[in-house]
């Protein structure tokens, strides 16, 4: 009596609903721009009540 008898399979993954993509059909041309250009801003973070801005390689809270 084999105690390995049962290959091992696993469970497919269920599909995608949907796309995840910002260039989809309801943006137009100068919201993907904004979204996708060169132009970031600020980069900031918030821990708690503190907060700190990356500037010049370097945080500044």
């Amino acid at each position: 009596m084999p105690f390995f008898s049962s290959k091992f399979s696993p469970k497919k993954t269920p599909v995608r609903k949907a796309s995840v993509s910002l260039a989809n059909n309801n943006l137009s041309p100068k919201r993907i721009e904004k979204e996708l250009g060169t132009d970031i801003g600020p980069i900031k973070i918030r821990l708690g009540d503190q907060e700190a801005t990356f500037d010049a390689g370097t945080w500044i809270p």
